[in-house]
């Protein structure tokens, strides 16, 4: 039945199938490296950081995201550069990391520093001014992120850095 539909130009093509056709076509010598699966990852993640970023500010700004004290909004209002250079750099890192141009490694690292940065103004801000039960936990989950996308960013540029020396 495979063969009938190879013959008919609107043909089906089956999941095996498929699945030796992409293998033969790596077995050629063009097998992606680990590092170059993880720098498409990075990249995703990275954008995925800079829409989130954007599309909170936009609900913040819009008013669909209240803030429940002036506090609170002063202290977003703050964070707004920081968050905004975020966005840019994430965009440009990921969007980099995405067309496979190793040479734009700078805008990753940016974003990594700012994601570094961010997280801990943000987690230490509850522990410095006394103020622990004032974070939300959206915040923390927020901050926790940031740290983890500062690590894995600083991990990859280590090691992309080491593939390149060799």
């Amino acid at each position: 039945m495979a063969r009938d539909q190879q013959k008919n130009s609107h043909k089906l093509i089956y999941l095996s199938e498929h699945t030796r056709r992409r293998r033969r076509a790596d077995s050629d010598g063009n097998t992606p490296s680990e590092l170059e699966i993880e720098a498409h990852w990075l990249g995703r993640v990275l954008l995925a950081t800079a829409t989130a970023t954007t599309l909170y500010w936009a609900a913040f700004l819009i008013g669909i995201a209240p803030t429940s004290s002036e506090e609170a909004w002063r202290w977003s209002a703050s964070m707004s550069v920081g968050h905004l250079f975020l966005a840019m750099t994430a965009a440009i890192g990921g969007a980099s990391l995405l067309r496979e141009r190793q040479s734009d490694l700078l805008w990753v690292a940016c974003a990594g520093g700012v994601a570094a940065v961010l997280a801990l103004t943000g987690l230490l801000r509850g522990s410095i001014a006394g103020e622990a039960a004032a974070i939300s936990n959206m915040e923390v989950l927020t901050h926790g992120f940031f740290a983890g996308l500062a690590i894995w960013t600083g991990s990859f540029l280590v090691r992309s850095e080491r593939s390149h020396d060799r």
